[in-house]
């Protein structure tokens, strides 16, 4: 046995983690089996279980006759496992300012042992997106994410990626998601417009420019005169058959299909009855003509009796008639 040469051993090295030699022996040897020492950097002591990717190793092997160590050791192995790491199972939530990001991570050369990788990180982005916070989960292997500071009812890419310090670009995972219609802004500029009648109001106003949803609605409505609500893609309302001279609150909002604004309110009123009021003032008019003209009619008459008694021989007639 103490003539077995070392070289005569093949031994062959690991190709994941944790790490794995195999050593065959000549089929003539018999009861012989070998015990890994392994060295980092170093040379510092490393138990295969501990071994990290990414790293450089020595493995000598120390040759036992019957679990008894002979003093003959193999040639050192040396090797350096570059792990792989694939996002899958990559699911989202979102609400109307952030999207919540879950997954799960697979190696093909590292799976048993990603659970004792502290350096194995993620990256966890959406364009545009101002906050990110990555929470790394142990059982299963995989992640969280929560993407804060997004606009509402906005496409948006997202990408979670695996970073180890060091080591090369590994692909991500991609996903395009929309986050949810938030309450738009409220409409701006409202004021009060010509209406078409006198017992009418008519308001007009200016969108906002973000509706965060996918429609762009005004609605308004009187909250003390009679009608329904109405609603419209431009901001232009006209409230008829109202009374006449009187002062009216009108309230109006912006709506996406989904939420509606906070409202905005304001007073409009509507107009003197300028047809009554003329035809009661043609009436009086008319009125007046007439009165003035019977007063100047008698007043002419009595003059004109008037007139006649004082002319010469009108009472020398009057007198031959008694």
């Amino acid at each position: 046995m103490n003539f077995i040469d070392p070289n005569d051993i093949k031994q062959t090295g690991p190709t994941k983690l944790p790490a794995n030699i195999e050593a065959t022996f000549p089929l003539s040897c018999k009861n012989l089996s070998v015990e890994y020492k392994c060295s980092g950097k170093d040379n510092t002591s490393v138990e295969p279980s501990d071994m990290k990717p990414f790293t450089d190793y020595s493995c000598t092997g120390l040759i036992k006759n019957n679990n008894v160590f002979i003093n003959k050791t193999t040639p050192p192995v040396h090797f350096n496992i570059d792990c792989d790491f694939t996002i899958k199972d990559l699911e989202y939530r979102s609400t109307d300012t952030s999207i919540h990001l879950s997954w799960e991570t697979t190696s093909d050369k590292c799976q048993d042992i990603l659970r004792n990788l502290e350096k194995l990180s993620f990256r966890c982005s959406c364009q545009d997106a101002e906050r990110t916070e990555v929470q790394k989960s142990k059982e299963p292997v995989g992640g969280t994410c929560d993407i804060r500071g997004l606009k509402a009812y906005t496409d948006y890419r997202c990408e979670v990626r695996p970073i180890y310090p060091g080591q090369r670009y590994f692909t991500g995972q991609y996903v395009k998601i929309k986050t949810k219609p938030g309450i738009p802004a409220k409409p701006t500029g409202v004021k009060e417009a010509e209406p078409s009648e006198n017992n009418a109001i008519r308001v007009k106003c200016e969108g906002p420019k973000e509706f965060k949803g996918p429609e762009k609605i005004y609605i308004a409505k009187l909250l003390n005169g009679p009608g329904p609500e109405k609603s419209n893609t431009k901001c232009d309302f006209e409230f008829k058959d109202l009374s006449y001279s009187t002062t009216y609150t009108v309230e109006i909002v912006t709506f996406n299909g989904h939420l509606r604004s906070e409202s905005v309110r304001m007073q409009a009123a509507s107009r003197y009855n300028f047809k009554a009021r003329f035809g009661v003032l043609s009436f009086l008019l008319l009125l007046i003509i007439i009165i003035t003209a019977i007063t100047e009619i008698v007043a002419f008459i009595i003059r004109r009796r008037a007139s006649r008694r004082n002319k010469p021989g009108y009472q020398h007639r009057d007198k031959e008639t008694h």
